[in-house]
């Protein structure tokens, strides 16, 4: 007769569950007060009028001036720049 291999672990026992103790809660820093907090100063009143600038605007150059550095590279004016382009612009 064939011999039976059984590939199961033995039934658990389990004993009673741990019974914890419960201490009092600890309590940390100052007690626990209902009185409402006090500050030392009266809150800070901000101003609620818009910010007025008195200078005109700064310009770096003159409008019309600047030179594109892309056109200036894309010596040929096809929008494409080219090794050679490009090197030549880094000489």
């Amino acid at each position: 007769a064939p011999e039976y291999m059984t590939y199961a672990a033995a039934p658990m026992q389990y004993t009673a569950p741990v019974q914890y103790v419960t201490a009092d809660p600890i309590q940390y820093g100052a007690p626990i007060t209902s009185a409402p907090m006090v500050y030392s100063s009266a809150p800070v009143q901000y101003s609620t009028a818009p910010m007025v600038y008195t200078s005109a605007p700064v310009q770096y150059a003159a409008p019309g001036t600047a030179v594109d550095a892309f056109a200036q590279l894309d010596t040929n004016g096809d929008g494409i720049l080219s090794r050679e382009e490009f090197a030549a612009g880094m000489r």
